[in-house]
C-alpha cells in the first residue's frame, strides 16, 4: 500500500477516517465536517448511540454537504491510553475496516488529541505503519493474483506535522517492508523456496 503524508485540512471528496476519543465531541476536521453537512454527522452519532470505544467504527456514507463518498469515525478509547503499540494497532483497524468495505483509497486525518501523550507526528507515523503491516497477502502463486489481495492501495495520512510524521514513518516503513519479506518466505512451498533459492534471494538482499 502507498502512503502519503499531506497538509491538515478537510478533504472534499473520497473516503474519510476521522478520530474520535471516547465521550468527546467532534473538533477540528470533524466540527468543520459536521457544521458543513449541517450537524447530520454529529446527529448520526447521537442517533447510533456511538461511544467511541477503542477500534469501534461508525460508518456514514455521503454525509450531506460535505462531498464526502464516506465517512468512518474511528473510535480510540480513552486518549490518556493511546500507547505507540495501540497506535499501530489502530492503523490495523482502520486498515482491515476500510478494506472490509473494499475502499480503494482513503484520506485518514490525524490530529492532537487531548490527554494524548503522543505527538502528532508519532500518532500519524504509528497508524500508518499499522495500516501498511495490516495490508499484506500472499498472492503468488494465485491462478488469479487479485483474488485475495488487499483492496486498499492507497492512503494519504492528513496532519499538521505531516514532514516530522514522514520522517518517522521511514524507519517504520523499513521495519513493515521486512516483516512482509519474512512472511512470503514462510509462506513459499519447500519446493520452491529450497536452501538454494533461500541463498540466492538473500544473496539479492545483501545491500
Amino acid at each position: 500500500m502507498k502512503i502519503k503524508f499531506a497538509a491538515l485540512k478537510a478533504p472534499a471528496t473520497g473516503v474519510v477516517v476521522i478520530l474520535l476519543p471516547e465521550k468527546a465531541k467532534l473538533t477540528g476536521i470533524g466540527a468543520e465536517l459536521d457544521k458543513k453537512s449541517g450537524g447530520h454527522i454529529a446527529n448520526a452519532i447521537k442517533q447510533a448511540g456511538f461511544e467511541a470505544k477503542q477500534d469501534s467504527f461508525l460508518d456514514i456514507v455521503a454525509p450531506a454537504g460535505t462531498g464526502l463518498k464516506r465517512l468512518f469515525i474511528a473510535g480510540i478509547g480513552a486518549a490518556a491510553k493511546l500507547t505507540e503499540l495501540n497506535a499501530e494497532m489502530l492503523g490495523g483497524a482502520i486498515a482491515g475496516r476500510l478494506g472490509a468495505e473494499k475502499a480503494a483509497a482513503a484520506s485518514v486525518v490525524v490530529e492532537a488529541l487531548e490527554g494524548c501523550e503522543l505527538s502528532v507526528s508519532q500518532l500519524a507515523a504509528q497508524i500508518a505503519s499499522g495500516m501498511r503491516l495490516r495490508t499484506y497477502a500472499f498472492t503468488e502463486h494465485k491462478t488469479k493474483k487479485q483474488n485475495g489481495a488487499p483492496t486498499l492501495t492507497d492512503c494519504t495520512i492528513l496532519s499538521a506535522a505531516a514532514t516530522a510524521a514522514r520522517r518517522a514513518y521511514q524507519t517504520l516503513e523499513a521495519v513493515a517492508t521486512g516483516v512482509h519479506l519474512a512472511r512470503d518466505l514462510v509462506n513459499e512451498p519447500p519446493n520452491i523456496l529450497h536452501p538454494l533459492e533461500f541463498a540466492k534471494r538473500a544473496k539479492a538482499l545483501g545491500r
